[in-house]
């Protein structure tokens, strides 16, 4: 699983019917303290969530698993991020 942050939306005129009804989201993935943590990834959207959501997103083969096994998705949205309490090193507390 990867934290990230919802910053985009991607319409699509022709897909996959797999896909049909399905929202794509452009994610990035942020560190624990909200800093980008690598490139931005389109992402499909099992949640609902919207532009600004702290999101937790699968990668990989597991993906797409709520739509069906043989889908091509590398990226899924899996929960919405209501609140998260974190303590680094420094004792900094983080996203609330």
């Amino acid at each position: 699983m990867i934290l990230a942050q919802v910053i985009g939306l991607v319409v699509a005129s022709a897909q996959d019917p797999r896909l049909s009804g399905k929202k794509l989201l452009v994610i990035q993935p942020v560190g624990y303290d909200g800093s980008p943590d690598g490139d931005a990834v389109v992402a499909i959207d099992h949640t609902h969530a919207g532009e600004g959501d702290w999101v937790l997103a699968a990668r990989g083969k597991d993906a797409g698993w709520p739509i069906g096994r043989n889908t091509a998705v590398d990226t899924g949205i899996m929960a919405i991020v209501d609140d998260m309490d974190y303590d680094d090193a420094s004792g900094k507390a983080d996203h609330q």
